[in-house]
């Protein structure tokens, strides 16, 4: 009981509060991950727009040849005197001198320029930033002089490479080409090359001053999907997983490399056909909210500890004190009177003891009042059903009147006829087996009950059946038809046909695959727009109102029975008459 009590106290003081203290922390940890994510998202995006600015810077330094040359006249003259010379006077000398200096100019200011190269097609010579006028047999770079010699379409304007200038060098030089074709006449008949060299270790030590730390990278592709630079190398990251992010086109992206996580911003250049990825480890966006989260578990630790003590502590008090009530009251218990030992508790708790006991004393006296009052209802209701009329009583007493009028009429008469319609209504009311029948038994007591009817109030009305006879072992309420026929003919044809007129009353049955639609239509009085109003409104909400009592019961049976989708539906003119139909499930059992 001790335990039991400890952890009841602990569950409904305690678990609260760390319940709370819980959830709030939660929540601010949440709203401080929200904040920096977008504050590294603003962070990464500033970065990418600092690379792709850079890069831009870079790229545009062909800018520098293509636009000098091709609307210059009189340097496309000199350098196509030049390339298709062997021998030079002191003129074309200088001229070569001054384009070697045009061409090598932005090589030797730009730290991160390899080299450039001028070449006109069908010529045999190329100009270099640093030889100036060379052979095509004396170039060193053949790999690009095959590439530039086949078919116009199929020249690469953006790659990555290794190249040697020198055959002393041991180590090949990574490289970004850019090639540029511009022409030499308006009509386009031959065109020259402009190529660029890019060192890239040079454009990654520039991108690498956009990332912060050892664990993020900038990498720039091109729209063939080639990695040209990047910052630096990141673990488990290869072309093969960069690729996949190129090919996914999604700006923002988590990735999962071995066991790395890493978040992945992507921006476009379209001018320019590059794409920037800057990528960076997930945990980073934690980093803010890591503080907060030691600080919430402390507390929360804290608040657990010190609700265990706390809860000892008062479990201990209440369970002392609770122990000595439960030894009073098991002694008023057993003697009937209040124990002498009360007042060694406090005389602060002396008159509440006394007035505890006493409540308890009456609450006794009230259960054994309520028992016994339970016990002579259960005696008055056994004795109201073995009032009850026996149902082969009310049909054997049925049977001896249908005798004494046929032998006070001295033969068969509409009286009997009447009396075996009710005896058989009665019997089918009566009968067991459920709530539900066939609805072919159904019709057929509804004819038993138009008869009736018509003996009462004579011949004034006819009822027609229309039934479709694959619905006619379809389950329906017992006794759902007779209210629906009855409201017909108070509601409609005693009120609005007129004495030398004939009442109509039709029950058609319709198949509906799933469903059957069972209409009751009658061509009475009908109903006002406001009135019918009144009544779908009822008939919607399950409810009952003045009058149409049969109407609304067998709505309210039929919802209970089916669902709420299956419900009367009320249609009705003043004057013309009125429709009533219900939907029941055809394949119900």
């Amino acid at each position: 009981m001790k335990k039991n009590e400890w952890i009841r106290y602990y569950m409904n003081m305690v678990f609260p509060v760390i319940v709370v203290t819980g959830l709030l922390g939660i929540l601010m940890t949440v709203f401080l991950l929200g904040n920096a994510r977008q504050s590294s998202r603003d962070e990464y995006t500033h970065a990418l727009q600092l690379a792709d600015d850079n890069i831009s810077e870079i790229a545009g330094d062909m800018d520098y040849y293509v636009y000098s040359l091709w609307p210059n006249t009189q340097i496309m003259i000199t350098l196509k005197r030049l390339l298709s010379t062997d021998t030079f006077t002191y003129t074309e000398n200088r001229d070569q001198e001054l384009i070697r200096t045009f061409v090598s100019t932005p090589v030797y200011t730009k730290f991160y320029l390899h080299s450039a190269y001028i070449y006109y097609k069908n010529y045999d010579k190329v100009i270099l930033s640093e030889q100036g006028l060379v052979t095509v047999s004396d170039f060193f770079d053949k790999e690009w002089l095959e590439m530039i010699n086949k078919e116009e379409d199929e020249i690469p304007d953006v790659m990555r490479r290794s190249l040697k200038q020198y055959a002393f060098e041991k180590k090949e030089t990574e490289v970004v080409s850019i090639t540029r074709k511009y022409y030499a006449s308006q009509k386009h008949a031959n065109y020259g090359v402009v190529t660029l060299n890019f060192l890239v270790d040079k454009v990654n030590e520039r991108l690498k001053r956009f990332v912060n730390g050892d664990e993020q990278s900038i990498y720039v592709a091109y729209r063939t999907g080639e990695i040209l630079f990047e910052a630096q190398k990141l673990p488990g990251v290869d072309d093969s997983l960069l690729q996949e992010i190129l090919v996914s086109g999604k700006s923002e992206t988590v990735i999962r490399t071995g066991k790395h996580w890493y978040i992945v911003y992507r921006m476009e250049n379209e001018h320019l056909g590059f794409t920037y990825l800057f990528m960076a480890p997930l945990l980073e966006e934690m980093k803010v909210a890591a503080p907060l989260l030691g600080m919430v578990f402390c507390v929360m630790v804290f608040t657990a500890v010190f609700g265990i003590i706390l809860s000892w502590i008062m479990t201990r008090r209440r369970y002392t004190l609770l122990n000595q009530v439960a030894s009073i009251i098991d002694y008023y218990e057993e003697s009937g009177e209040y124990p002498e030992r009360l007042h060694a508790i406090g005389e602060e708790y002396d008159y509440f003891f006394q007035s505890v006991l006493k409540i308890f004393e009456e609450h006794r006296e009230a259960i054994v009042q309520g028992y016994e009052r339970k016990i002579q209802l259960e005696r008055a209701e056994i004795r109201a059903l073995q009032m009850q009329i026996n149902p082969h009583f009310l049909y054997n007493t049925m049977e001896t009147i249908y005798w004494k009028v046929m032998e006070a009429a001295e033969g068969y008469c509409p009286a009997n006829q009447m009396i075996e319609n009710l005896s058989d209504i009665l019997h089918y009311s009566l009968s067991e087996g459920g709530d539900l029948v066939k609805l072919q038994s159904e019709l057929q007591i509804a004819e038993k009950y138009v008869q009736i009817q018509k003996m009462r109030f004579g011949d004034f009305f006819e009822v027609v059946c229309e039934k479709d006879e694959n619905c006619m072992e379809a389950e329906v309420p017992k006794l759902f038809l007779q209210p629906l026929i009855e409201n017909a003919i108070q509601h409609g044809l005693l009120s609005g046909c007129e004495a030398d007129e004939t009442g109509k009353i039709k029950i058609r049955v319709r198949d509906l695959h799933e469903d059957i639609v069972i209409s009751v239509i009658d061509n009475g009085e009908g109903i006002s727009e406001r009135r019918l109003r009144e009544l779908r409104n009822l008939l919607e909400e399950g409810k009952t109102g003045e009058g149409h009592i049969g109407l609304f019961n067998t709505n309210l049976r039929m919802r209970l029975h089916f669902g709420e989708q299956y419900r009367i539906k009320l249609y009705s003119k003043k004057n013309r008459g009125t429709v009533i139909k219900i939907r029941v499930p055809k394949g119900i059992t």
